[in-house]
């Protein structure tokens, strides 16, 4: 144990300063990395409009429209658009709704912008075409049709409600007008989600617009820093135990060395 404490005693200059410069080095090398911002937005939908988002369609027409595939061969487009999923980000809340988009470019300006493009183009793919769309609209006149005749029907049961004399049964005029009231309540809520479908997500399903990001996300100069200067720590507690090892041995070897020619010597004067 002492010998422990005595080989840190004497490398002590060289544990301490070596980390450190190792880490000075390193921060000022992180202000040469690229640096990263995040701009976030989020929105009401579903599992398919997390689906939407990351959608080759929508990832390309985005790099498209902001011009970053401007005279691309295809196999740049292939890796602009790689580069461009792995960063982003959508995460969607277990008990609600709410989906959080996170887009990372090199500016805050360009984050934002990307963000939005995503948005947009997310909301075009999440609205229906073609057959799917005349299926939903056809659905809806049905459901439209049916409201009308409730409401006539409802109209009607009123009005004989009002003018009913206490001969006839009220209870079951009463009980007729609520179940009326009920099914058409149904109905029209049923339309409205056929609406929403139809629509697909739009810009007022965003409960917050893309943010301008103010810091970097990365490179994150303080842990990378203490992070080189931990591995310089040990690697160089590494490097002095090893020598120190080392050099024992050697004195081990050569003081066996002394004590086979002290015996030898003993030897030959008896």
């Amino acid at each position: 144990m002492l010998g422990l404490f005595l080989t840190l005693a004497e490398n002590i200059r060289l544990l301490v300063v070596g980390p450190l410069l190792m880490g000075a080095v390193v921060y000022g090398l992180t202000y040469l990395l690229p640096q990263s911002f995040e701009s976030s937005a989020v929105l009401l939908g579903d599992a398919n409009t997390s689906a939407f988002i990351t959608t080759a369609p929508v990832l390309e027409v985005s790099l498209k429209n902001l011009g970053y595939l401007k005279n691309a061969s295809e196999q740049q487009a292939e890796e602009a658009r790689a580069d461009l999923e792995g960063n982003v980000k959508v995460r969607t809340a277990r008990d609600s709704k709410l989906i959080t988009l996170t887009v990372a470019r090199s500016s805050p300006e360009a984050a934002q912008k990307m963000a939005n493009e995503i948005l947009n183009q997310t909301f075009a793919a999440s609205k229906p075409k073609g057959a799917e769309q005349k299926r939903l609209e056809s659905e809806r006149a049905f459901l439209e049709r049916q409201a009308r005749e409730l409401d006539t029907i409802s109209k009607a049961t009123q009005t004989r409600l009002q003018e009913a004399t206490v001969a006839e049964n009220l209870g079951n005029l009463a009980e007729s007008l609520a179940s009326i009231s009920n099914a058409s309540v149904k109905i029209h809520l049923d339309i409205l989600a056929l609406e929403k479908r139809i629509l697909g997500v739009t810009a007022e399903d965003l409960l917050q617009t893309p943010t301008l990001p103010l810091k970097s996300v990365s490179p994150k100069r303080g842990l990378t820093a203490l992070l080189a200067s931990a591995s310089a720590g040990l690697l160089l507690l590494i490097f002095v135990f090893l020598k120190q090892a080392f050099q024992n041995s050697i004195a081990s070897e050569h003081h066996r060395e002394r004590l086979e020619a002290l015996k030898r010597r003993y030897s030959l004067g008896r």
